[in-house]
């Protein structure tokens, strides 16, 4: 295994800021604390607003891609003329990796970035270089470990791991390590390339330790919250939060909405993300006339997303096994409503089921989401048992999905410690 000098790293980040990398950017502020020297890399900047104000003391560490480019290529192009050898294994990689997909332009464009980015890492004196995702972010550190020498390692996570096939297994022949965020990714990793298995360790992501549980607490303080739960101020509060993609499952909570209302249950389901099946939910809705009982409210942040769980009942996580292998593996959100005493109905996809133990710390669904959760929504009156799942629950987050905890593990596979 290549022996790391951590001591001024590059973290390579897909886009920034996104609602869906959060859980990176906590981690992100943790590591450039300690790595005081540390810089990040943006391959995509994005327009959004921060997701959470806290991530705003990133932006002190980031470069993007683009950024001084220009200066820079005149040098990228003498790069290029004087190691032949190296671009021509470069251009013969990507084209076995990736002809006839249309990647293979992108690559092939994006190498000039590459190579302005290693240029960056050698002047600044970065020691290794860190992916924070295994597709495009890897391949960019992998492009620079064989034009400058760097060693690099990567992070891999979900989407990232399954939509990039074909050039993960030479990824990993290449890397230090890949640190995996759940036990199921390892064990795929692991079992896909046993050769390479003595590189792939878990960490888990995580929130930081709470002083104070939030749920004992918990109350509806938000004109949101207000405006959802006025129409019947006994009604059960059901929460959904995430990206509208196919892979989390939101089309089901219509079906499950309409089930509910066919049991006279008393219920308010608000829905909180936005993506591409935004349009397709609210048609359903419309078509359901169920307006009066299922709120969209797009996209928020952070901040006001937690004063939702601190009034919510139930989390409903109807996430789905997509036929590309892609999959949630441990939605943050199921950790951040453990954190706010919220039970989690959850279907038993990816790897869910290393924070959702049924009965234990919330429900896993096995079968039929949308008849199962009725079920448990409809029979809720052991308050005995939901206390004990809060209490599990916030345990776990203690035990298992404490950031520091997890970051300082991390830490250690950099330092080799």
């Amino acid at each position: 295994m290549v022996k790391f000098m951590p001591e001024n790293p590059l973290f390579v980040l897909g886009q920034f800021p996104t609602y869906s990398e959060t859980f990176i950017y906590r981690e992100l502020i943790l590591l450039v604390k300690h790595f005081s020297n540390a810089r990040i890399v943006v391959l995509k900047k994005n327009r959004y607003v921060l997701p959470n104000p806290d991530f705003a003391c990133l932006e002190q560490y980031i470069v993007f891609k683009q950024d001084g480019f220009l200066r820079h290529l005149p040098r990228v192009i003498f790069l290029i003329i004087v190691n032949p050898l190296k671009t021509l294994k470069y251009l013969l990689m990507i084209f076995s990796l990736y002809f006839p997909q249309k990647d293979l332009l992108v690559y092939i464009r994006d190498f000039f970035y590459f190579l302005h980015i290693g240029l960056y890492c050698r002047e600044n004196g970065i020691t290794h270089i860190h992916a924070c995702q295994a597709n495009y972010p890897a391949a960019c550190a992998l492009t620079i470990m064989m034009f400058f020498g760097f060693s690099f390692t990567f992070s891999a996570h979900a989407n990232d791991l399954y939509t990039d096939l074909a050039s993960l297994k030479y990824k990993i022949s290449k890397t230090g390590g890949v640190i995996c965020c759940s036990k199921n990714n390892l064990h795929y990793l692991s079992q896909t390339y046993p050769e390479q298995a003595h590189k792939i360790i878990c960490i888990y992501h995580g929130l930081a330790a709470a002083e104070e549980n939030p749920y004992l607490n918990r109350r509806k303080n938000t004109e949101d919250l207000k405006e959802s739960t006025k129409k019947n101020q006994a009604a059960l509060s059901l929460l959904a939060v995430g990206r509208m993609v196919p892979k989390k499952g939101f089309t089901a909570l219509i079906d499950l909405a309409q089930l509910l209302c066919s049991q006279k249950t008393a219920f308010h389901l608000d829905i909180i993300g936005g993506g591409p099946e935004e349009k397709i939910l609210k048609q359903l809705i419309r078509e359901k006339n169920l307006e009066d009982y299922i709120t969209l409210h797009g996209q928020y942040s952070y901040s006001r997303v937690k004063d939702f769980y601190a009034g919510a009942d139930f989390l409903l996580v109807p996430s789905l096994a997509m036929k590309n292998l892609d999959s949630d593996q441990i939605p943050n959100v199921i950790l951040e409503a453990f954190r706010y005493g919220v039970i989690v109905i959850a279907n038993n996809t990816g790897a869910i089921h290393e924070a959702v133990i049924n009965r234990k710390t919330g429900f896993l669904v096995k079968s039929n989401f949308i008849r199962e959760a009725s079920s448990i929504i409809n029979n809720r009156k052991n308050s005995t048992m939901y206390q004990a799942i809060r209490h599990h629950a916030s345990a776990l987050i203690a035990e298992k999905f404490n950031i520091h905890k997890n970051i300082n593990h991390f830490i250690q596979v950099l330092e080799k410690k």
